[in-house]
């Protein structure tokens, strides 16, 4: 469910506090036809480098762990990032299902890229990257909690079900269509 997808948020600091620990907040709904879940963490890191001509930022996380991410073109003020700098990453995800009606869908596999465009007034921006696939469900596993799914061209994929309640909702043969979402934003401000 949770996939690499981030909001930073720039602010000084002028003493080196030490790094808050991660905040996660999850989220779940449940009907008698789907489900999804949710997941967002907050952290709080330092930058250690700047690579503007590679637009790579290393950050040194709470661990105290560094991880080098690539900053897209749709942060139009990498400059004004220094070493020092706090950032927050945000990091969102989620994962949905709808059982189908036997005439709705036929097996499938889209994703939709979407880019947030920063304005002149703002370094910001981010995308937003949603995979939907349509499958027929060809196994169900209640001991391993495990659904197998057979997309399109025939290929399958068995997915971890989190919910033991969900098996109530499926049988062999439906077709469900299952949308992952990740999303991806920059917004940053210069440091005081």
């Amino acid at each position: 469910m949770v996939g690499l997808a981030g909001v930073l948020i720039l602010g000084g600091c002028a003493k080196r506090a030490p790094l808050p620990p991660a905040t996660v907040t999850t989220g779940s709904t449940s009907t008698a036809t789907g489900g999804s879940r949710e997941q967002e963490v907050r952290t709080t890191a330092e930058v250690e480098k700047v690579d503007v001509a590679n637009r790579l930022v290393t950050l040194r996380r709470p661990d105290g762990n560094t991880v080098t991410v690539r900053v897209g073109q749709h942060v139009a003020d990498l400059r004004k990032v220094k070493r020092g700098d706090r950032v927050v990453v945000v990091s969102y995800e989620s994962i949905a299902f709808q059982i189908l009606k036997p005439d709705e869908g036929r097996p499938s596999l889209s994703w939709d890229d979407d880019v947030l465009i920063p304005s002149a007034e703002s370094p910001r921006g981010g995308s937003i990257r949603e995979t939907t696939l349509v499958a027929k469900i060809v196994r169900l596993d209640r001991a391993k909690q495990q659904a197998m799914l057979r997309g399109p061209e025939g290929k399958t994929v068995t997915v971890d079900v989190q919910n033991p309640e969900n098996f109530d909702k499926v049988k062999v043969g439906d077709t469900v269509e299952v949308t992952y979402t990740e999303a991806y934003g920059i917004e940053g401000q210069a440091a005081p």
